[in-house]
């Protein structure tokens, strides 16, 4: 049943396969944001046919190394099963009025794949910012990108077009890969770190099951009332955490992500 109504609901959020402009966002002023105080996690997302908002990623590099980070993108609402079918809109192509989001649903799945955006440089000493008004997640650029044009570019690293205009109005950033460059541009030390969910959360009964993550192989779960997945870390069992660091030249430099309910933010300090 909860399949159902999620389905009926979606028909207030239709999309175009070939047109990003006829996704259209639901005029309405209800926000239900992710808060859940038993965890101190707090976040901009919300179920799409309720209200889709919009909200910065801010990248602050307070440190002398340049970072070039390639980040990921998938999906960031759970419709709470995994059948290919996004709050009833086919994603796995095969009929007029469905996506085919070909690097999304590798293997069959619905939710636990991304799809990486082309290497994006953060220079030493610099703060950016991605925006781009009516998109959850900015995967083209548009009259509202940053001045220096950064977008989460993923058609440029083999994603579809559907894929970006889907991502665009439905996606989230799951973590980012890390290059730190020196100042000749050579790399002094790479990673992974996840945008920000407390490591280690005693979840509630108001969280669910929602897969694997491909590339982490971290549980999915999501909220059940603004549908939002997040990737969980155990500090026992997971490999990469909301956070990094490393040492170079006789200093700690660490890359750290937060997330409020106004944005995303990544942090490269020492």
């Amino acid at each position: 049943m909860k399949k159902v109504l999620l389905c009926c609901t979606a028909a207030l959020f239709m999309f175009s396969c070939s047109n990003e402009e006829e996704i259209q966002k639901p005029d309405t002023s209800k926000e239900v944001q992710t808060d859940d105080p038993a965890i101190g996690y707090k976040s901009p997302f919300d179920f799409p046919t309720v209200n889709l908002i919009d909200f910065p990623y801010v990248f602050k590099n307070d440190t002398d190394l340049d970072f070039e980070l390639v980040a990921y993108v998938g999906l960031a609402f759970h419709d709470g099963i995994d059948d290919l079918t996004h709050f009833g809109i086919g994603i796995a192509g095969g009929s007029p009025n469905s996506y085919d989001l070909i690097n999304l649903t590798v293997g069959g799945l619905e939710y636990g794949n991304s799809i990486p955006t082309i290497p994006m440089m953060f220079p030493a000493f610099s703060t950016s910012e991605i925006y781009e008004g009516g998109h959850l997640c900015p995967t083209r650029y548009g009259s509202g990108s940053t001045p220096v044009g950064l977008f989460f570019d993923i058609e440029g690293s083999g994603a579809t077009s559907n894929e970006a205009a889907f991502l665009g109005k439905m996606g989230k950033v799951y973590y980012f890969k890390y290059d730190a460059l020196d100042a000749n541009g050579g790399s002094v030390a790479s990673g992974l770190v996840k945008v920000f969910f407390p490591p280690n959360a005693a979840l509630g009964a108001n969280w669910s099951y929602g897969g694997i993550d491909v590339l982490t192989g971290d549980k999915l779960m999501y909220e059940n009332t603004t549908r939002e997945i997040c990737i969980i870390t155990d500090t026992v069992s997971s490999s990469y955490y909301p956070y990094d660091e490393f040492v170079y030249a006789g200093r700690v430099y660490k890359i750290v992500t937060e997330i409020d309910e106004n944005g995303i933010y990544v942090r490269m300090v020492y």
